[in-house]
């Protein structure tokens, strides 16, 4: 089975009823223990198999583990927090797992793209993995550009966008940074309802 997904009922909610019983006698005690406290507490625990695994639980590492928060802060796209151990690249104990998730002390997981090269470019280019420790960075202020790959709009706004990068980079000289993401594959928390859309994050205290 794989991944296995701790967390809130409001999330979990959303998973196929099939597979949201007791789990399996196969499996590891400490799975079951985990799960056990956090349906105490109140909270729904769930288990996809592996062929049932789509979108956001597609993992490659089997088993996999998802513990989901509700994101309080939320601007609309990321109404929760995911925390995701990876079992081939860390043998964190499962309770110690959810434990720092619940506490905000995990790493937060994004659908992301891999970070690009992009040295010498005069738009940055974020990705999901990235994107919060950029925008909000205290030094400098930035303004990002969210995309679809499909959209004809953002095509056409590229060559507009590139050539006011080049002109902010020599004007504010690192002081102000222009930037894009592809909202489609990768995942931000940004009020982003239709493409191309622009948003500015300041530095400093506004941070």
């Amino acid at each position: 089975l794989s991944p296995v997904c701790l967390g809130s009922l409001r999330r979990a909610a959303s998973i196929n009823a099939e597979y949201m019983g007791d789990f399996p006698e196969e499996q590891p005690a400490d799975l079951v223990a985990v799960a056990k406290q956090l349906r105490e507490e109140g909270m729904v625990t769930a288990y996809l198999k592996e062929e049932e695994a789509s979108g956001d639980f597609q993992m490659e590492t089997k088993p996999s583990y998802i513990f989901q928060s509700k994101n309080e802060n939320s601007k609309g796209r990321m109404p929760f927090y995911k925390y995701y151990l990876d079992t081939d690249e860390d043998d964190t104990p499962l309770a110690d797992f959810v434990a720092k998730a619940k506490a905000g002390d995990w790493p937060k997981h994004f659908k992301s793209e891999d970070i690009p090269d992009a040295e010498g470019e005069a738009v940055l280019t974020l990705v999901g993995k990235n994107f919060e420790d950029e925008v909000f960075d205290e030094n400098t202020d930035t303004l990002v550009e969210f995309y679809a790959p499909w959209c004809g709009h953002c095509k056409k706004f590229v060559p507009v966008y590139e050539k006011f990068a080049k002109y902010t980079n020599r004007l504010y000289k690192g002081k102000v940074r222009v930037a894009k993401v592809n909202a489609v594959d990768n995942e931000v928390d940004a009020d982003v309802s239709g493409f191309p859309t622009i948003m500015f994050y300041p530095g400093g205290p506004r941070a």
